[in-house]
């Protein structure tokens, strides 16, 4: 990842992810905070993860961030 830094987002391609844990979340969250961030390509399981543990905005760049107590209509 240190050798992406500064030529633009990091693409993490996560298709065929099947399982999950906290430490990998963890890293994929910190890699979109770190330099110009990551764009995560997601299977449809770390989707359903992300999406169960309230992470799929933090994650994902076609997840509208909402503010406490919005709703999505």
């Amino acid at each position: 990842m240190i050798a992406a830094l500064g030529s633009g987002p990091l693409a993490i391609d996560a298709r065929a992810c099947t399982q999950i844990g906290q430490a990998m979340l963890q890293i994929l969250i910190a890699s979109r905070r770190t330099g110009e961030g990551a764009v995560i390509d997601a299977s449809p399981h770390l989707r359903d993860t992300a999406r169960r543990l309230g992470l799929e905005a933090e994650l994902f760049d076609d997840v509208p961030v909402l503010s406490k107590g919005s709703a999505v209509a």
